[in-house]
């Protein structure tokens, strides 16, 4: 029992060191994973699973001695098309 009422006053502290980053993050739409007992955490943007390393260059931004056409020099590429709010018309 002391063991639990522990564990539950680190991750009341946990909550109350990472309130600001916390609430913050979830403003932006990102993951947050807590760390053992609550003491850290990681913070994802979801975003990222959208992109994937462009298929012309590998992923290295540059076709040759010229940037990459495909992903504009960035070697990267999204994975789905974001649909425009008026539905593409």
């Amino acid at each position: 029992m002391a063991e639990s009422y522990v564990i539950s006053l680190l991750r009341r502290i946990g909550a109350a060191v990472f309130r600001k980053d916390d609430d913050f993050a979830r403003q932006q739409g990102w993951e947050i994973t807590e760390g053992r007992f609550g003491l850290s955490r990681s913070y994802r943007d979801p975003r990222f699973n959208e992109l994937a390393s462009c298929p012309v260059c590998g992923g290295t931004g540059s076709a040759g001695k010229t940037r990459c056409a495909r992903c504009s020099g960035t070697g990267r590429v999204r994975l789905r098309r974001e649909i425009p709010a008026d539905g593409g018309h």
